[in-house]
């Protein structure tokens, strides 16, 4: 997502947190599609059109004593996936207690906390490799969250073999930095473990 876009949806939750749905109406697009994972049970999560999201947005503000939504600081995941790319380590982006997560079956499957943590996991799983490139095909923001779907390329470091395949990763950010950093075999897996704060 753009900065011009995180921008525009940062003034569509203001409008709707000050209880100005004019002011949000104006902000979209007359066929939006809005997503509610919250949504009040007689109302579909999948809304379409402004009207639809504009109805949903008045029965929540009804409905409680204060209505809210929170957009997150918005970070861009490429330069993380570029780091890595160019053989960089990306600390500069990364909060002092990360966790790195391993799926099971990983060459260092499990949890690690802390930078120096993370370093050394991805450190001993490159001793394999002669070379790890890695590509995102698909950014997804949720929340404070971003799956992305990364088709990689590699060369084993003694054996030669090339492997080429996609897999996918789930970032947690938190003031700008990621809190979070799990990695799955599949390129579905990280969006379906997103989850709802």
């Amino acid at each position: 997502m753009s900065r011009e876009n995180v921008e525009i949806v940062t003034r569509i939750v203001a409008s709707f947190n000050a209880g100005d749905l004019v002011a949000a109406s104006e902000l979209f697009h007359a066929d939006a599609e809005w997503r509610d994972l919250s949504h009040a049970p007689d109302t579909p999560e999948d809304l379409v059109g402004i009207e639809e999201i504009l109805a949903a947005a008045d029965q929540w503000a009804q409905a409680f004593d204060h209505f809210g939504a929170e957009v997150y600081e918005y970070i861009d995941p490429h330069p993380w996936v570029a780091a890595f790319a160019r053989d960089e380590f990306p600390s500069q982006l990364l909060d002092p207690e990360v966790e790195y997560v391993n799926p099971v079956g990983a060459v260092e499957e499990g949890t690690r906390r802390g930078v120096p943590a993370f370093r050394g996991a991805v450190e001993k799983v490159s001793e394999g490799w002669a070379t790890w490139q890695m590509e995102p095909e698909q950014l997804t923001a949720i929340g404070c969250q971003v799956a992305v779907v990364v088709r990689y390329r590699a060369r084993g470091r003694t054996s030669g073999v090339e492997l080429e395949g996609r897999e996918s990763a789930l970032l947690t950010l938190r003031n700008g930095k990621v809190t979070r950093y799990a990695w799955f075999h599949g390129p579905g897996d990280a969006l379906s473990a997103v989850t709802t704060f």
